[in-house]
């Protein structure tokens, strides 16, 4: 059974999940299908074409198959995806199903390393999604010293919503100037939820936008299995840490050195599942393992744990939560529907 209830519900968090799309497309199916039986508000598909299937082909079938759940390719880039080419998908999969797919977009990760090209710059991140934006509401739009604007037959033209991948303060900032939602990887903390805040609300402002209208979403790793985050939760923590540096990303001075020293020895990126026992044994060595567990969400353990994490971070002010479920990514989806959901 998937989201039956629990205990009385005393507080009021949002969720959304991850499908990490290392299956078939029937088995994706199957999981956005539970996910919403479970009455999670939207699953995100991985944009990395060299390690998991098609984002925007998952999301095609996933419209084609749920009735009320949003999509969104988790996260797009400007540089493996031509503006044109998402705005086309993206009102494609809105044509079956109206209002529910947006797209998020960052600077690019496994899917611009793996191919040898370099992370786009914010201001091409911020370009990129008022083109996208622009095209699905029919404007002529300009991009990479072109302009340009949709001609699709037979399409009534609606806005889609576009928002912003930020892991750090200059892109939290130009979020809020420009898009419609964040999601933050910037940390967990209690100080650094109150700075993701601060700085989007601080971007809105100063292009007169309402920091209210603007969604905050934080996206933290979920597992039930405590050795699987020793191996990879640690190692991902300081993978995201670094994007961009360390400059204003509220690290303690002591832990600067120690986590240089981890990062330079866990290599790049590849997948998911690359860092080994040895990343979580070195991070305790440097002394920088508790840190980099509560940094990236301490979401590991029993249901029970799960819960109490929930509410320490919907008490610091994170009440929208992307839970992304590692290891046996389905079965623990339907877990977190059954044990951790109802409770709020």
């Amino acid at each position: 059974m998937i989201g039956h209830v629990g205990r009385r519900k005393v507080e009021i968090v949002r969720f959304a999940t991850n499908i990490f799309p290392n299956v078939s497309t029937g088995e994706v199916v199957a999981w956005a299908r539970d996910a919403e039986a479970a009455g999670f508000d939207f699953v995100g598909i991985p944009d990395s074409p060299l390690i998991v299937r098609e984002s925007y082909a998952m999301c095609m079938a996933i419209a084609a198959t749920c009735d009320t759940i949003g999509i969104t390719p988790l996260v797009t880039n400007p540089v493996t995806r031509h503006p044109s080419t998402a705005a086309s998908a993206l009102v494609s999969i809105n044509e079956l199903a109206p209002g529910r797919a947006f797209a998020i977009v960052g600077t690019g990760d496994s899917s611009v390393h793996m191919i040898g090209k370099p992370s786009a710059r914010l201001s091409d991140v911020a370009a990129y999604i008022m083109a996208v934006r622009g095209l699905t509401r029919g404007d002529e739009v300009d991009w990479d010293g072109a302009t340009f604007g949709p001609a699709w037959p037979n399409h009534e033209y609606a806005e889609t919503k576009v928002w912003m991948s930020c892991h750090g303060p200059k892109s939290m900032y130009l979020a809020g100037q420009v898009a419609d939602g964040v999601v933050s990887g910037f940390g967990m903390r209690p100080e650094n939820i109150a700075f993701v805040k601060e700085q989007v609300a601080t971007g809105a402002v100063s292009v007169g936008r309402d920091p209210a209208e603007i969604e905050i979403w934080w996206h933290p790793i979920v597992t039930l299995a405590r050795s699987w985050s020793e191996e990879n939760l640690v190692g991902l923590s300081v993978h995201f840490l670094f994007e961009h540096g360390l400059d204003g990303k509220q690290v303690p001075d002591e832990l600067h050195e120690p986590l240089k020293i981890l990062h330079s020895e866990m290599g790049a990126w590849r997948g998911s599942d690359q860092f080994g026992p040895e990343t979580a044994a070195r991070a305790k060595d440097l002394g920088v393992y508790d840190y980099l567990f509560e940094r990236e969400g301490g979401f590991a353990g029993s249901a029970h744990d799960l819960r109490d994490r929930v509410s320490q971070l919907n008490a610091a002010g994170a009440d929208r939560l992307i839970l992304a479920p590692y290891g046996d990514g389905r079965a623990l989806m339907r877990r977190l529907a059954d044990e951790v959901l109802p409770a709020f």
